[in-house]
């Protein structure tokens, strides 16, 4: 019964949200939209498919990128922006990782004003930033919100020896249907 009634939720949030009319996303992808429209809206570019979402690569800021398309039910709800290969384990290199994310820092702010949130998440005093970005005991991040999307701005360690720098858009609500899409499939799963 809880299932049955999960699916009728889901789906009536579903319909409500197809009568939104939202505005925002990223440059001339709007959130909800298909992944025929998002491909439409980027005529030149080449996807790849992952998974159901869609990628392509471009240069942003003289650097090699790729940008991701999320969808949920078909529907466009993140987009996240990964500089390739910002730097490996090599403090030269993570310090120019931490001037491109100044950078980028500057240009959102000149878009979306001052961020609701600046953090460095490095909480020792006697370590240098980099060394803490760089061995994972730390990230940088920055986080600003409009009326229908938040914007994260990322610096910090993935798996391996490589630091990334990030920007993710992500529409909220959206966002919050994934997760309950994510957290039912978990459920669904164990049975």
């Amino acid at each position: 019964m809880k299932k049955i009634l999960f699916i009728v939720l889901l789906f009536l949030t579903i319909l409500v949200v197809n009568s939104f009319s939202f505005t925002e996303g990223y440059q001339g992808a709007i959130w909800g939209m298909s992944r025929d429209e998002v491909k439409k809206a980027f005529p030149d570019k080449k996807f790849q498919e992952a998974s159901g979402n869609l990628l392509f690569e471009d240069i942003i800021l003289s650097d090699d990128a790729i940008i991701g398309f999320y969808f949920l039910k078909n529907q466009l709800y993140n987009v996240i922006i990964q500089l390739r290969e910002v730097a490996n384990i090599d403090f030269p290199e993570i310090k120019s990782a931490g001037n491109k994310f100044n950078e980028v820092l500057e240009i959102l702010k000149q878009k979306y004003g001052t961020p609701s949130r600046l953090k460095n998440t490095i909480n020792m005093e006697y370590i240098d930033d980099d060394f803490a970005i760089g061995t994972g005991q730390g990230s940088y991040f920055a986080v600003w919100k409009t009326q229908e999307s938040e914007i994260t701005l990322l610096l910090t360690k993935m798996t391996g020896s490589k630091v990334a720098l990030m920007v993710k858009y992500e529409n909220p609500y959206f966002a919050s249907l994934h997760k309950k899409a994510e957290k039912q499939e978990a459920i669904e799963n164990k049975f």
